[in-house]
């Protein structure tokens, strides 16, 4: 049986990693990620000598890049149908919405989709449902106004929780100047323009400059759209579509 963890992205990665951590740990199963040019190049091209160069059990992150390798993972799940627990893969993409995918996995795969934390896991107590007949009367500190807005802002995935030091935020000046989306973490800025268009070109970067005369250093920046694949912008920006968020 084959295992598919559905992280989209990002902060939903860093759950991913940590339940894959604890099987590299426990069960002691390899880990390979696709995310290195010459080892997606390998799985694209002959998957067949991937599989070997990597045998079972093994963890593949980033799936999504080699989709090529799913036929040849279900001939060998085919062959060991009283074995579970062969493969772990990973991606940030809705794994029914993976391309080239011809034959369905169904019956070989087990997903489990990876979300946020609850406030309950935040807060370090037991999570009990919600019900009118089962609230606490005597609850925690209560919120104002701020410790929700907080919250909110704050988000439950485990990176943000954790690392205080990652924030999101937007800019826009009085000159009209915008920026939709920035992420600061560990002290650099990630610039991320927003477009519905599969290719708004270069032009979506033309505020990004702006970050310069800052402090902080600045990190890659992306223009997230409709665009079927990522595409390189200049030596630092890139188009990516917006399934892999």
């Amino acid at each position: 049986m084959l295992v598919f963890f559905n992280a989209l992205h990002g902060t939903q990665w860093y759950t991913a990693q940590t339940a894959l951590g604890n099987c590299l740990i426990i069960e002691q199963i390899q880990y390979v990620t696709l995310d290195y040019p010459r080892l997606r190049s390998l799985a694209r091209e002959d998957p067949e000598l991937f599989l070997q160069q990597y045998p079972a059990p093994l963890i593949i992150d980033e799936i999504q890049y080699a989709p090529e390798l799913l036929p040849y993972i279900k001939i060998r799940i085919d062959s060991h149908t009283q074995q579970n627990g062969l493969y772990y893969l990973t991606g940030s993409q809705m794994f029914y919405l993976m391309k080239n995918v011809s034959e369905s996995l169904a019956g070989r795969v087990g997903i489990l989709s990876m979300y946020s934390l609850s406030r309950a896991e935040i807060e370090g107590r037991d999570s009990i449902p919600f019900r009118p007949d089962t609230v606490k009367t005597t609850a925690s500190k209560p919120d104002n106004i701020s410790d929700i807005f907080e919250k909110i802002y704050r988000g439950g995935m485990p990176r943000m929780i954790v690392d205080k030091r990652s924030r999101l935020c937007y800019y826009r000046d009085n000159n009209g100047k915008e920026i939709d989306l920035i992420i600061l973490e560990n002290g650099r800025l990630y610039p991320i323009e927003i477009k519905k268009s599969s290719d708004p070109g270069k032009h979506a970067l033309k505020n990004f400059s702006i970050l310069e005369s800052l402090s902080e250093e600045v990190g890659e920046g992306a223009v997230i759209c409709m665009t079927p694949m990522i595409i390189p912008l200049d030596k630092k920006n890139r188009l990516i579509p917006v399934s892999y968020i």
